[in-house]
């Protein structure tokens, strides 16, 4: 399907209160045709701001995954404009539509051009894999949708109909398990609670060996086209299949090594017996990994599931080279020892390690190694190496990472995925590298004094003084949902998104129920950044919601969805952005370029797929830079809307004051920011409180 013009716009630009309730039908206000954008309808005699109801029968799906009819509502909103310079004139007949009409709904008597098509979902697993595991796998999974809405039984804020996901090893598969609601996961440590789709998949089914994991995500509205598949990807970092090894035997009984600061290298034991393996200790990390090669054999999977137990303060060591340390598909597991502390069993890092896990299982080609409830003293700029041909995926669960401010990413041929991680002394450590990939920050928590992580899926983490983020891949998306961003530095914020090339894509985006909390007094500062100013980028499919950002006037803004750039047009389309609660909303695109091409915001613009939003401070004067028409409930120019302790940014815009920080965000009972969105998204928010099934509140809590 080719890119959708849209190229409309709307000519009041005056502050906008809260929705009103859908009118009753008003002659000349029926549709004639949905036009092929599926964001504007042709009417006989267009009136402005009726919200007159348009009734849709929606393909979709249900909870349990199989196909259904929606019967729903969309509402006749702004008329459309024409673009500059007779930006103060009405088209003589298009009205646009509250979102989007799909190719694939029906309107009764109303010919539906539509071309538009409801996207895939945006998803990612949020757990470690490569476990060795028995009878069941535990699995988690993040899913986003821009049609989300309120269960039609519970009324409970669903993001997608159903999550789907069963195992298989290519000759065996099991049942798909279904699952339609969410709750906060109990994984690891989080910075904040993360609302997931999770189940625990019984794989009984399956003969031991090597299996994987796989999905479909089901939104409520679509075809078969509109649902997200695991297998239909390949990458390790994407959405694909994640890998286990099911053997009973050995999840029961793993084979073990200690290591002990009394240890000794040379002649510590390996045994399932905790007692044996106890007893005679190793020295350091990597003298345990040579003794179990040496016990073990190097057969392939020997090392599979090996349990590495840190007893007290030790040594990480070096990994003495063999050509082959023989990994299959169980990840290798440092851990402390069930006697002892988290605080008490450290790890001294202070020498490169290189790791040769090799035989693996096809089409796993990489080694997997998992560090879980221990204390890491990273002591000078060390490196985790795989090979070019066998790289390493290295897992940190709940782990203290005491980074000593040591510089460097830690890896090299190496990928990281983190899930729960209190840093300290952080340096780069999770920046951007050709040298590997971040698959995964979840519960990090930490000041990052000034750095930007690389992004890609960041959830449920505390980050203080982040920077701008950077993409190895921005066509690929991104996903920020869960966290805190404390105190950010630099003058365009912890959250941007930027195309590499002139005219290319901006992958799908889910920034959803963040806290941005802006203390600092950059002047012209925007705290979320996707695809503004002069940047490059066509974003289709992102989903905006319930975010909290503080600031003052254009301190902390938010810059979305520009099309004005001097010599290369933008295109923006399938934009959800419902329930956000910002300083300031800036968006820009014809009139900034004064020769009318620039329309590819126009959709964002008139407020298509937008609801609910409250902006404390309007962006009219002087640049005229808020939306033509914001959406149904949103408040534009609202004020203070208050807040149970705001430690934001304050004073006014030319004369800022710094916020101390620490805020509370959540809104008081009375607050005008309360109660504009129509219905629930999400089931809980950012401190895991239940939403309820009423109309919402602006921002990150309920």
């Amino acid at each position: 399907m080719g890119r959708l013009g849209f190229g409309f716009g709307s000519v009041s630009r005056g502050v906008i209160g809260a929705g009103l309730p859908p009118a009753p039908p008003q002659p000349g206000m029926t549709p004639l045709a949905i036009d092929n954008t599926g964001c504007r309808a042709s009417v006989e005699n267009p009136a402005d701001l009726t919200l007159q109801p348009i009734e849709l029968s929606r393909e979709g799906f249900d909870g349990a995954g199989a196909p259904a009819t929606w019967d729903t509502q969309l509402l006749l909103t702004k008329r459309v404009r024409q673009p500059f310079p007779d930006h103060t004139q009405f088209t003589p007949s298009q009205v646009a539509i509250s979102d989007y009409v799909y190719a694939s709904d029906t309107l009764t008597g109303v010919a539906n051009n539509s071309l538009a098509e409801s996207p895939l979902p945006i998803a990612q697993w949020v757990m470690p894999s490569r476990e060795v595991v028995a009878d069941t796998v535990a699995w988690e999974v993040v899913a986003f949708h821009r049609d989300a809405r309120a269960d039609p039984v519970s009324g409970t804020g669903r993001q997608v109909a159903c999550v789907r996901v069963r195992a298989s090893n290519g000759g065996q598969t099991t049942a798909w398990q279904a699952v339609s609601t969410t709750s906060i996961s109990a994984l690891c440590t989080e910075g904040c609670p993360l609302e997931v789709y999770s189940g625990a998949l019984d794989i009984t089914a399956l003969n031991d060996g090597m299996f994987w994991l796989e999905a479909e995500i089901l939104p409520w509205f679509g075809t078969a086209a509109s649902v997200l598949r695991s297998e239909d990807n390949t990458q390790p970092r994407e959405f694909s299949r994640r890998y286990f090894l099911r053997d009973a035997v050995r999840a029961a009984a793993p084979p073990l090594v200690y290591v002990a600061s009394s240890g000794s290298d040379g002649s510590g034991a390996v045994s399932a017996d905790p007692a044996i393996a106890s007893a005679s200790p190793c020295l350091t990390v990597g003298g345990a990994l040579a003794q179990a090669r040496a016990q073990l054999g190097a057969t392939q999977g020997s090392l599979d599931g090996l349990r590495i137990r840190v007893m007290d303060s030790v040594q990480m060591g070096s990994v003495p080279y063999q050509a082959n340390y023989p990994q299959d598909v169980g990840a290798i597991v440092v851990e402390r020892a069930p006697a002892t502390a988290q605080a008490d069993a450290v790890i001294a890092w202070s020498t490169t390690l290189r790791f040769y896990f090799k035989a693996h299982t096809a089409p796993i080609t990489e080694g997997a190694l998992t560090f879980r409830n221990v204390t890491i003293d990273r002591q000078a700029a060390t490196t985790i190496y795989g090979e070019a041909a066998n790289q390493l995926l290295v897992q940190f669960h709940d782990v203290v990472f005491a980074n000593n401010a040591n510089a460097g990413t830690l890896r090299a041929n190496t990928h990281l995925a983190v899930f729960g991680m209190a840093i300290t002394g952080y340096s780069g450590t999770f920046s951007l590298t050709t040298s590997g990939e971040i698959r995964m920050l979840r519960g990090v928590v930490g000041d990052l004094n000034n750095g930007g992580p690389e992004a890609w899926v960041t959830v449920a983490c505390e980050l203080t003084r982040a920077n701008v983020c950077f993409y190895a891949d921005p066509a690929k998306g991104a996903i920020f949902a869960s966290n805190r961003y404390l105190s950010p530095t630099g003058n365009t914020g912890p959250m941007v998104s930027t195309g590499a090339t002139a005219g290319g894509d901006i992958g799908p985006l889910a920034v959803v129920q963040n806290l941005i909390e802006v203390t600092h007094t950059v002047n012209s500062s925007a705290s979320v950044r996707l695809s503004a100013d002069d940047d490059f980028g066509n974003i289709t499919n992102a989903v905006i919601l319930h975010n909290t950002t503080t600031g003052i006037g254009q301190l902390g803004r938010w810059n979305v969805f520009y099309d004005e750039h001097p010599t290369v047009a933008r295109e923006h389309r399938l934009i959800a952005c419902k329930g956000n609660l910002v300083a300031q909303l800036n968006t820009k695109s014809d009139i900034f370029q004064s020769d009318g091409t620039r329309q590819g915001n126009f959709a964002f613009s008139h407020g298509v797929g937008c609801e609910g939003n409250y902006a404390v401070f309007d962006a009219n004067a002087p640049d005229s830079e808020h939306q033509d028409y914001p959406g149904p409930g949103s408040k534009i120019g609202g004020g203070p809307p208050a807040y149970v302790a705001y430690r934001g940014s304050s004073g006014t815009q030319s004369a800022p004051v710094a916020g101390q920080g620490g805020g509370d965000y959540r809104l008081d009972p009375a607050s005008n920011a309360r109660g504009i969105l129509a219905e629930p998204l999400l089931a809980f928010d950012l401190n895991g409180a239940v939403r309820g099934n009423a109309e919402q509140a602006a921002g990150a809590y309920a």
